[in-house]
């Protein structure tokens, strides 16, 4: 069954078994209520006369009576992206690893100064071999060192 909600003319495609007892129906894009056509209200419930307490009732599997419903219509379309986009993301790419590149090269160019402001930086130096002027630490085997 199709639905349109009355406020912004969204269109939902719905079985009609969700509908079956349903007093209102809720717009998923404009939050507007209203009664789905053939919807009929129960008759009032009987009276009881005595205080007993009610019964309890099973829990249902029907959705709440108000969840949003699914619009068909508006669901994207998948369809292959124009040669523009390629190029955008390619030239995305680019320029991350130039800023990845830039952000490296930096971290080696100023060395000293991050190793004096952050002086734990310089055991990440070490691990790779950096030390503090410039150069590769001298790698020394361990049957040479001293001691």
């Amino acid at each position: 069954m199709r639905l349109t909600c009355p406020a912004c003319t969204s269109v939902y495609e719905v079985s009609s078994a969700l509908l079956a007892g349903r007093q209102a129906v809720r717009c998923a894009k404009c939050g507007h209520r209203w009664a789905p056509p053939g919807s009929e209200r129960p008759a009032a419930a009987p009276v009881r006369e005595r205080d007993d307490p009610p019964a309890p009732r099973a829990p249902s599997r029907d959705p709440a009576p108000f969840a949003p419903l699914v619009a068909e219509a508006r669901r994207p379309s998948i369809e292959p992206r124009a040669r523009g986009g390629r190029m955008a993301l390619a030239l995305a790419w680019i320029g991350s690893v130039a800023v990845v590149l830039l952000a490296l090269w930096a971290a080696f160019a100023w060395r000293a100064e991050i190793m004096h402001a952050w002086p734990p930086s310089a055991r990440a130096y070490a691990a790779f071999g950096i030390d503090r002027r410039g150069g590769e630490q001298p790698v020394v085997p361990p049957h040479t060192r001293g001691g």
